[in-house]
């Protein structure tokens, strides 16, 4: 199982490498894809991904989405030992939703509590979205907001998917 799911990750990473150079992504070669592909994906076991068989599409979307939020990754290392000071240990929970073909990210102990606290967002479209009143941010900036039906089936998806979160308060 894990040889078969290896090969397939393998053989749709080359072909997003190839998709990512024809999109002006250099240099690209495959640690930087991983590395992007780990950062977004953020698994507690490194390579677990491998398990997630994910598409060309979903390897373009995540390698390009990460570099042009972050810029090219130089690598990653994974200590063994948690550095932090107690008070700033805490771990990042993440959690994903998809409403209505949009793909939410959702950061438990996000150190960024801009527009609210905890907030989603969608990577795709480079917005953050006010989980107390709707209100979609670019930038900062306010763009437009999400109706209150929709609102609240998101903040429902949420709470069903990440255990123990706290969401601000309704102000609709």
């Amino acid at each position: 199982m894990f040889k078969e799911r290896f090969l397939l990750y393998k053989s749709n990473s080359e072909k997003a490498e190839v998709i990512l150079k024809e999109k002006g992504y250099n240099p690209i070669n495959a640690g930087i894809m991983e590395c992007m592909i780990f950062f977004q994906l953020n698994p507690v076991i490194p390579h677990v991904f491998i398990y997630e068989e994910l598409s060309v599409d979903r390897i373009v979307s995540t390698v390009s989405t990460n570099i042009d939020l972050h810029g090219y990754p130089i690598g990653y290392i994974r200590i063994g030992k948690e550095i932090l000071p107690p008070h700033l240990a805490y771990p990042l929970i993440k959690g994903r939703i998809k409403y209505k073909g949009e793909i939410w990210t959702i950061h438990k102990n996000d150190k960024d509590i801009f527009p609210s606290n905890p907030h989603a967002h969608n990577y795709e479209r480079k917005l953050k979205l006010h989980l107390g009143n709707g209100k979609l941010y670019k930038n900062k900036i306010g763009c437009d907001h999400v109706n209150s039906k929709d609102l609240n089936k998101i903040r429902n998806l949420i709470l069903k998917n990440i255990k123990d979160i706290e969401l601000p308060f309704l102000e609709l």
